[in-house]
């Protein structure tokens, strides 16, 4: 126990035994001894702006960097400046540091000592707006769903499309694939070939469209090849089911069976390897089309082989027209894709290479996508057959080289300062100055005065130097871009983006750029006007930080690194370049056991769903890799042997260690040897989605095909070629996605265009052949292309069968039935398929984006927090002589790369939701583009820290090991609360649960190690130097600098992702259930105590149609026992109306509170969650503090709609306790207790009537309750309005009386203006309230008095009146309409009072307990 005045509660977690820095302060006793000198006092409360950052060396330099020459920065009393410092107290400063600790703070050895604030405060409207400017520029576009721009769009995609088809080489591609469709389908129209092919000729077109020819010749081969043997493997499957149908008699007799089963077991095959191995797909949807034409198609008892080859030459002979026309008709080889990919990464690299510029989010974004296109790009090269004048070997050294430059351009700063601080010392300089350039400049301010000869000297010596490298950069990347366009055979179709020289001249331009910034930067170090404490300022870190370099062993930072990535890329190229490489047939090298799960950008277009499967095959190669890391296990060091052996760690101690962990993995992989595990590797892999498509699979196909089979539908089966339902239904169905509405309408759309367009093309010629050619022509060329090259080929696909089909069946069955007949009937047949398939995706399992989105977030956070701890153990806290190696490095930046492809696939399903059907609610995706911009700059900050930890180790200062190991609680505090955090975020939203509302602080805990770190430096002596320790010392400030601002800048990522993270799941609420129910079950109980004789007076009323209300009174009041008379049924009327109440408020606030934040019914003009913050507090969601409103403001037709539904809900809980209240009050029954009025109750008319008039309670009810919610809400706001418009009349009067007073007073008077302003809105929300309640009562009661009546007739008489609408005419028939308004006064007076009051009591319990958390919240 020691005192400190920390605020907060603290608390200890265990050891996870998963990081060094909770497993490295076990055996330390000054671990727990956290000193709390006066010196850390005043730090704490005063908010120093220079400070230092870290203990640390700078690694690569022979010099101590514990020491610094003298007249240094680094003596006792004057720590470094300290910007990260400055920014933790931003970060913390709206939390409350005041709250009283009584002295008492809980240590624990070995533990994780968290600190807990308050929640972090959120302004919605601020939020939202920061979040709308992240989002990706899809869904900056107007919805793809809306009616208004439905037709702009379609016109616009249209016309995009004419233009893309024109101008580039998609032209060429979509004449190929017409050519090979129209060849085969003029080769069905002649009348001899058709004959010869078969009654099913236009399998032959439909063959051309599966592996339609517009691809490269190495693609359309291997599609050949692999959708022959489907074809085949389907064929051989069904010959063999046809085989044994007809074995035997039995069999024959039975044949729809065996083929059924045949069917089944084949379908759940070829969809397990369609959704399992991807680079099989056009293998098993030729096998899929084969066996539903064997077993289906012209199903009878017997079997002519005749039908085999039927189907198989022509398949055959339409992949022979495609491959021929893809190597003759403007073949592509391969690598024009590659170059593609190329020239515009290249082209990135350059936009990113302008400075200095703004920090374009959306360029960071374009590099960011690049980087992962570069390696698809690589990967489609080198897994098919191609001829090119590039080596694989070649193009992935190219890869990694330009990785590597768009990952040092993503490091840059690019909005540096060197290029507008004003240089003196030549107006030649000066002159050179732009405008734009010349506004900077005057808007430029150094921190402080002093500090500008500085800025000036760096600027005189480094900007022109830095100007020139930047430019040589460009000039290579431009001549590497036409370098490579050459190599790859396009030069006749690409041109390059700007003029380039040639490449070896551009590089020794580059080579000597280089070298004179080095002489200039040398220069800049020896000058003896570049003062020692340059690297103590915060705008000099920057601009050294932009340029870095020094000579020899010295770090590059990324600028100069980018330099050195550009040289490497343009080296390798222009070594391939001389190389004159010349064309060559180049087979797959990509390696076998992967080529599986990859195929052709092409195939990966035509089979739909793109987005969702690249999204899904990179999160599974990400969570393996991710898994690789975490298991991987870490052996901490004991701070007890680093202490006695001064760094080293004990040899025997370690080396049990180490054999300990090697032998851990071989223990897993023993246990995965058996035989347990096996199995349950396979049960489990049978739960996942591609055992879930294969059921969905075979459970439709199955129940289509039916008719098939059956004697009853036979004939019209094959009649009508109802085969091609199964077809479509296994063509359409996609493994991941559905579809939406719009897909649905737009594919049906196809098929009837398809099937109108089919008959005409027969009826307008009567079948002659070239005007059928023209009819086709003009709708497959649209068509194709849809299917080819746009978004949506599923619906291109589905037209193109549905013509080809539809309009070559005419021609091959004249004669028979009429072409509207065909044309209906097939059509048909593709409709209820198209229906089908989407229906079942819906329905069974359906993918659902923004669920995914939720989860791959949540997993992209824990892999963050994977790498967070990968990084903090490998490259900031290890022992001398074990830095990282190479191998580290490598594996690192593979590692990296890959998390970037996933944000880039992450941002992409955020696109997705915009396009599936919205049923539960709408999605705002503002909340998810934040956060996923939160955690990718929360990845870029951990890259800049590993960067920066290569140069700077903040644990090595062997000359003060002991102050070393008094920080290593701290760091385990600082690491271990961001990993917590992160875990915790991850849970919540994966579980979508809401987060706690106290989460521990990062910021805290950072801030309490660089407190102390201050306290250390401080107390530190001052040793002497060397000049030639300056360099170092210069470096290990510097990165000292961007190591300490990238950990900062991670806990204000980590604050981010928590406010966005309670945006989309919430924050765990303090007992607002209890509270609200309380609440009601408080009010309701006095309202329905002081009551009771109204109530019971209205009863009696409406027992007794000819009794007036004086009458009642006198009866009542005649007898003995008058006064107790009045408050008869009392019980019953309490515990209805106060466990009522309860139940109503309760479930009221819960519904309103989930409309509110889900933006449901906000549509009707009510105000929306983006107008207003759902989690001001944990008790409701006001809207504004000065509404008389604590509740969520809705529209009227969702408050209309919450009313109802909480008051039914109420209704059908109490209805027993109501029925026994009303007979209580009535005359007619002379019940003694509430039990004895159950049971008899029970026992004359069962179960039944305690819910009788169920129906007109709950119409009288439901409406009610919505009507009066309606009325006042309208009522508040209305006379709200008029007391804020008198209120500010009376204070503009005050506010021009007293406008002379002084500055000071003026503050003070707005301040008191407030406070009573505030006083007065409260003060005034309760009449507001009682009137409105009132009000809204007394109208609500007038219009459901009806219900009432018959209610209470209901309830009384339940022999007389059968139902409620028989009573309502009994009633009307027998008494007049008067009837159904018996005891309207009295129940609206009652009404008026009693809702006024519960409401007015439950608003002002609300309103209090808000001003009670206020107080207790600061922040919130």
């Amino acid at each position: 126990m020691g005192h400190n005045p920390r605020p907060a509660f603290r608390g200890g977690f265990a050891n996870t035994g998963d990081d060094p820095c909770l497993n490295a302060s076990s055996s330390s006793p000054s671990v727990s001894a956290k000193s709390n000198t006066p010196l850390e006092k005043n730090v704490h409360e005063k908010r120093l702006s220079t400070a230092s950052v870290h203990f640390g060396s700078y690694l690569k330099t022979t010099a101590d960097a514990s020491t610094s020459r003298p007249g240094s920065a680094h003596g006792r009393g004057r720590p470094l400046q300290n910007p990260s410092r400055e920014q933790l107290e931003h970060l913390l400063s709206e939390t409350e540091d005041e709250l009283e600790t009584y002295g008492i703070n809980e240590m624990r050895d070995g533990f994780f000592d968290a600190t807990f604030y308050r929640p972090l405060p959120r302004n919605h409207q601020q939020m939202m707006r920061r979040a709308s400017e992240t989002l990706p520029l899809a869904l900056q576009s107007h919805h793809p769903l809306s009616f208004k721009y439905f037709i702009p769009q379609q016109w616009s995609e249209l016309r995009d499309s004419v233009q893309q088809v024109a101008t580039t080489r998609s032209g060429l591609n979509l004449l190929k694939s017409f050519l090979g469709f129209f060849v085969g389908y003029i080769v069905c129209l002649i009348t001899a070939s058709r004959q010869w092919l078969g009654p099913h000729s236009y399998i032959l077109p439909l063959s051309a469209l599966v592996n339609h020819a517009g691809r490269p010749v190495g693609s359309q081969t291997d599609g050949a090849i692999l959708t022959i043997i489907g074809a085949a493997a389907g064929l051989g499957w069904g010959s063999l089911a046809l085989y044994v149908s007809t074995s035997t008699t039995p069999a024959q007799k039975g044949y729809g069976g065996v083929l059924a089963a045949f069917l089944v077991v084949f379908t759940a095959t070829v969809a397990l390897l369609r959704c399992t191995f991807i680079r099989l797909y056009q293998a098993v949807i030729s096998a899929g089309i084969a066996i539903c034409y064997i077993c289906l198609a012209d199903t009878s008892e017997t079997v002519g082989w005749r039908k085999v080859f039927n189907y198989g030459i022509p398949w055959v002979l339409g992949q022979a027209i495609c491959l021929t026309i893809s190597f003759v008709v403007f073949p592509t080889a391969g690598a024009r894709a590659l170059t593609l990919s190329f020239h515009d990464a290249l082209g990135s690299i350059s936009q990113g290479l302008v400075f200095p510029r703004s920090d374009d989010l959306s360029l960071r974004r374009d590099l960011s996508w690049h980087f992962v296109r570069l390696s698809t790009a690589i990967r489609d090269f080198t897994i098919e057959i191609s001829v090119s004048r590039f080596a694989p070997e070649d193009v992935r050294s190219l890869r990694n080289l330009a990785q590597s430059v768009i990952r040092a351009l993503l490091s840059v700063k690019p909005d540096t300062q060197l290029f507008d601080i004003p240089s003196h010392t030549s107006g030649q300089e000066s002159a050179g100055v732009n405008e734009t350039q010349q506004v900077l400049v005057d808007e430029y301010r150094p921190s402080k005065p002093d500090t500008q000869p500085v800025l000036d000297l760096i600027g005189s010596r480094l900007a022109s130097p830095t100007r020139g490298l930047i430019d040589a950069m460009a000039a290579c990347i431009a001549s590497c871009d036409a370098a490579i366009i050459d190599l790859g055979g396009q030069l006749r179709y690409l041109r390059p983006r700007y003029h380039s020289q040639e490449l070896s001249q551009a590089l020794q331009a580059l080579s000597a750029s280089i070298a004179s910034f080095e002489a200039a930067d040398a220069a800049l170090i020896a000058d003896r006007a570049f003062p020692p404490k340059a690297s103590t300022i915060p705008e000099a870190v920057a601009l050294f930080l932009f340029i870095t370099v020094t000579l020899t062993t010295s770090p590059k930072h990324p600028v100069r690194q980018a330099a050195d990535k550009v040289q490497a890329f343009s080296e390798k190229v222009l070594h391939i370049q001389h190389g004159r490489p010349s064309w060559a047939f180049r087979l797959p090298s990509y390696p076998l056991y992967k080529q599986f799960n990859r195929t052709n950008a092409q195939v990966r277009h035509d089979r739909g769903g793109l987005t969702a499967n690249v999204y899904f095959r990179t999160k599974a190669q990400l969570d393996r890799t991710m898994e690789d890391l975490q298991s991987r296990p870490f052996v901490p060091t004991s701070s007890t042997n680093i202490r006695r052996g001064e760094g080293v760690p004990d040899p025997t101690t370690t080396a049990k260690r180490q054999e300990a962990a090697a032998a851990e993995p071989r223990v897993r992989q023993s246990d995965q040897k058996k035989f347990r595990y096996k199995v349950w590797v396979v049960l489990h892999r049978m739960q996942g989605f591609e055992s879930r498509f294969a059921l969905k699979i075979v459970l439709v196909t199955t129940l289509l095909s039916l008719p098939a089979w059956l004697e009853q539908s036979r004939d019209w089966w094959n009649a009508n070629d109802s085969w091609w339902t199964v077809v479509a239904v296994w063509l359409m169905t996609h493994p991941r996605v559905s579809g939406t509405f719009q897909d649905l309408a737009v594919r049906l759309l196809c098929v009837m265009l398809g099937a109108v367009w089919g008959g005409l093309a027969h009826a307008a010629g009567n079948g002659n052949l070239y005007v059928m050619a023209i009819f086709a022509a003009i709708f497959m060329i649209p068509m194709i292309h849809r299917y080819t090259q746009s978004l949506h080929p599923r619906s291109g696909i589905i037209g193109c069968i549905s013509f080809t089909v539809i309009s070559l069946s005419t021609i091959a069955q004249q004669g028979g039935p009429s072409t509207i007949t065909i044309a209906w009937t097939r059509g048909l047949a593709f409709a209820v398929a198209i229906t089908a398939s989407v229906l079942t995706n819906w329905v069974m399992w359906p993918f659902v984006a923004r669920h995914e989105l939720r989860k791959s977030l949540s997993a992209m956070m824990l892999h963050l927090a994977i790498l967070y701890r990968s990084v903090v153990s490998k490259y900031i806290y290890y022992l001398d002589g074990q830095e990282p190696s190479a191998q580290d490095i490598e594996r690192s930046e593979m590692l990296e790369g890959r998390l970037r492809e996933g944000f880039v696939r992450i941002r992409q399903l955020l696109e997705l939701t915009r396009h599936e059907i919205r049923l539960r609610a709408p999605f705002n995706p503002l909340p998810y583009s934040a956060l996923i911009e939160a955690c990718e700059r929360f990845f870029e900050h951990l890259v800049e820290v590993r960067q920066s930890s290569l140069y700077f180790q903040p644990s090595l200062r062997a000359s003060n090991a002991m102050a070393n190991d008094g920080l290593i609680s701290y760091r385990r505090d600082a690491v271990a609360v961001v990993l917590m955090n992160l875990y915790i975020l991850a849970s919540a939203l994966r579980a979508n649960k809401p987060i706690p509302q106290y989460m521990p602080s990062a910021a805290a805990a950072r801030k309490r190690l660089i407190v102390r770190m201050e306290e250390l430096e401080a107390t530190q002596p001052q040793e002497p130097g060397n000049v030639g320790q300056k360099d170092g010392r210069r470096w290990a400030d510097v990165y000292r600098f961007a190591f300490s601002m990238a950990l900062t800048d991670i806990v204000e990522q980590l604050q981010q992702m928590q406010k966005y993270i309670r945006e989309v799941t919430g924050e765990a609420e303090f007992a607002a259930v209890a509270f609200h129910f309380i609440a009601g079950l408080s009010t309701g109980i006095l309202s329905a105590s002081l009551l009771q004789p109204a109530d019971l007076l209205k009863t009696r009323v409406q027992q007794a149609h000819s009794a007036s209300l004086l009458q009642t009174f006198r009866g009542i009041t005649s007898g003995p026992n008058s006064l107790r008379q009045l408050w008869r049924g009392t019980l019953p009327s309490v515990i209805r109306t106060g466990f009522g109440s309860a139940l109503y408020f309760s479930t009221l606030n819960a519904l309103r509170q989930h409309v509110f934040r889900s933006n449901l019914l906000a549509s009707a003009g009510g105000v929306s969650a983006a107008q207003n913050n759902p989690h001001r507090n944990p008790l409701s969601s006001s809207a504004s503090s000065s509404s008389s409103s604590s509740l969520p403001q809705l529209s009227n037709l969702a408050n209309l709609t919450t009313g109802a539904i909480a008051r039914a809900s109420a209704g059908v809980i109490m209805m027993p306790i109501t029925v026994i209240k009303v007979r209580y009050e009535s005359n007619l029954y002379a019940y003694r207790s509430l039990l004895g009025a159950g049971a008899a109750i029970l026992k004359h008319e069962g179960l039944k009537g305690f819910f009788s008039g169920f129906g007109a309670t709950a119409i009288r009810d439901a409406p009610y309750a919505g009507l009066y919610v309606v009325f006042y809400e309208q009522s508040k706001r209305r006379l709200s309005q008029l007391l804020d418009a008198t209120t500010t009349a009376s204070s503009s009067s005050s506010s021009s009386s007293s406008s002379s007073s002084s500055s000071s007073g003026v503050v003070d008077e707005m301040k008191r203006s407030s406070s009573s302003s505030s006083s007065a809105s409260a003060s005034a929300s309760v009449p507001i309230n009682f009137a409105s309640g009132v009000l809204a009562a007394g109208l609500a009661t007038a219009l459901t008095n009806p219900f009432d009546a018959v209610k209470t007739r209901l309830q009384l008489m339940p022999g007389r009146y059968a139902n409620m609408v028989l009573a309502s005419r009994q009633m009307v028939r027998e008494e007049g309409v008067r009837s159904l308004f018996d005891g309207l006064g009295l129940r609206m007076g009652r009404k008026a009072v009693s809702s006024a009051l519960a409401w007015t009591l439950y608003e002002e319990l609300v309103r209090r307990a808000e001003g009670t958390w206020r107080e207790a919240s600061p922040s919130l």
